[in-house]
């Protein structure tokens, strides 16, 4: 996190060394690049109808997805949802639920997280800065991931 890489040199699936901008070096195996997404609702024409994007591109809406503009709503990722499939599904769910007059917000919803790497993580729930910025008392408890599980690859004969 907040480290830049100066080089990259080798090739991904046999030796990899990432020179980082402080000069110290990372040597793996492989490497996966995670540059991010972002929204493309800039200069689409949306201050025209009245519709909010902040500075970083996305669109303003409140608790209810509703926009700056009446009888306008924003679901995906345009509105700074998490960029996952399922997030924007349960947008979609919520403001089904608000045209349909009922009272559901994307306040506190849970939405799971997760990273499809070998073994897998994920998570559920506020994360301890965020329960701690809330005033709830957390208790944290780690394992190294060498500790954990790594299943291998099973050959199946259907012969």
């Amino acid at each position: 996190m907040n480290v830049r890489a100066a080089r990259v040199e080798g090739h991904s699936g046999q030796e990899v060394t990432i020179t980082l901008a402080d000069g110290s070096a990372v040597r793996g195996t492989h490497i996966l690049v995670a540059a991010g997404r972002i929204p493309n609702a800039r200069d689409i024409g949306l201050d025209a109808a009245g519709v909010e994007v902040d500075l970083s591109g996305f669109i303003v809406t409140d608790e209810r997805l509703a926009t700056t503009a009446q009888n306008t709503w924003a679901i995906g990722e345009v509105p700074g949802t998490p960029m996952f499939t399922h997030a924007s599904f349960d947008d979609y769910r919520l403001l089904k639920s608000v045209l349909d007059g009922g009272l559901r917000t994307k306040t506190d919803r849970v939405i799971p997280y997760a990273l499809f790497v070998e073994p897998e993580l994920g998570r559920i729930g506020i994360t301890e800065i965020e329960a701690t910025t809330r005033g709830i008392p957390v208790r944290v408890a780690s394992l190294p991931m060498a500790a954990a599980p790594v299943p291998t690859a099973k050959r199946i004969d259907h012969s």
